[in-house]
């Protein structure tokens, strides 16, 4: 139980004594007939002291007061934290999705790039009758050209997810530049290779 709710259970508690204490003090005043000397004395002395229990009632209602609104305070503060964390939540999911949606498109070009580096080997195993050897060296440089732009759009998605703090991204990106990079060495040899083999 936290320092606040015992004081509200204090204060709540010590206000129902002062209650019942009064409601008796003040049943025994009215009940009393003012026929006798001692009757009167006995019914102004219980009046006096309804009159002090009123003081103390109005001190303990006071404190249960301050107690229900520290209470109300804390709650307040709370659902202000919740807010704020909500808030934050929003901001970073959608932050997020847009770096896994730029990464989800990193893997969609990477795999195009990929079907037309496979195309291009097997072009040149077949040899068909259209595929010249100059159109093989131009089809590879362009793909090298590819690579080359989607290695700087990793590497800026990598920066983005680094600078945000989303570790899973920046490590899935400098994974996928590495690929790219071994894909690049990849056509780079095969373009050396194209232009050391006769026409």
């Amino acid at each position: 139980m936290s320092k606040l709710t015992s004081a509200l259970v204090a204060a709540s508690i010590a206000l129902e004594e002062q209650l019942e204490a009064l409601g008796s003090l003040a049943r025994k005043a009215q009940k009393l007939p003012l026929d006798s000397y001692d009757n009167i004395r006995k019914t102004t002395q219980a009046m006096a002291e309804v009159g002090a229990m009123e003081e103390q009632l109005a001190t303990q209602l006071h404190a249960l007061m301050t107690a229900v609104d520290a209470m109300s305070q804390r709650q307040q503060q709370q659902s202000e934290q919740l807010r704020a964390r909500a808030e934050d939540l929003a901001r970073r999911r959608d932050a997020h999705d847009a770096l896994a949606s730029r990464y989800g498109e990193l893997g969609r070009v990477a795999s195009e790039i990929n079907a037309s580096m496979r195309r291009l080997v097997e072009s040149r195993k077949q040899t068909p009758a259209d595929q010249t050897h100059a159109t093989a060296v131009m089809t590879a440089r362009e793909i090298g050209n590819q690579l080359d732009a989607l290695m700087a759009t990793a590497d800026d998605v990598h920066a983005s997810a680094a600078s945000q703090g989303f570790k899973e991204v920046e490590r899935q990106t400098h994974a996928l530049h590495e690929r790219l990079s071994a894909a690049r060495a990849d056509i780079d040899a095969h373009i050396l290779h194209l232009q050391g083999a006769p026409n």
